[in-house]
Order: C-alpha cells, then structure tokens, then sequence
C-alpha cells in the first residue's frame, strides 16, 4: 500500500511538471528566453518587470506547479523508502508473489 502511494505521488508530480510551461507564457507574450525549462529564481526575476495581470498569474501559477512538483517528488521518495523498509520488516508482497510457487 505504501508503494502504490509512492506510484501516486510520483504520478502526481509528473502531472504538475507536465502543466509548467513557463517558457511557452514567455514566448507568447514575445518576452525571450534562452532554456526551455526556467528556473524559480529566473521566473520570479522576470516576474517583477512584467505588468500584465493575466501574464503575472499564469506565471505564479507556473511557480505553484514547480513547487508542487518537487513537493510530489520528494514524498514519492520518501514513501518508496519507506516502502522498502516496511517490505524488510514485513515481507507481505514477497511472500504473495513468491508463496504461491
């Protein structure tokens, strides 16, 4: 069980990172960008010259999905380590996989 938590987190923090298209926001308001994946630092430094209400939302936004995404990630490792511990002290998914052999 707490391995299929693990999967969801990961699959949720793929989610989140697959809905951040700071560049694409960038590049359809005509503002240049060298990467195509921007950093934190590099949108909040953008952010502050940028007047345009609906640009500025979609890019905090953007920076909800990039927290969002290292949030998910850091609990699905967190979870799968967990996950491996418990199958050590209780090897209930081994002895299902193995036992009926």
């Amino acid at each position: 069980m707490v391995l299929l938590a693990a999967i969801i987190f990961y699959s949720l923090s793929t989610l989140f990172r697959l809905l951040d298209n700071s560049a694409e926001v960038f590049i359809a308001h005509k503002i240049s960008v060298t990467p195509f994946y921007l950093t934190s630092e590099e949108i909040k430094g953008r952010l502050a010259g940028i007047t345009d209400k609906k640009v500025r939302f979609k890019l905090k936004r953007n920076l909800f999905y990039k927290m969002a995404t290292r949030v998910c990630i850091g609990m699905s490792i967190l979870l799968f380590i967990a996950a491996v511990i418990y199958e050590i002290y209780d090897p209930k998914l081994y002895n299902l996989l193995v036992g009926n052999l």
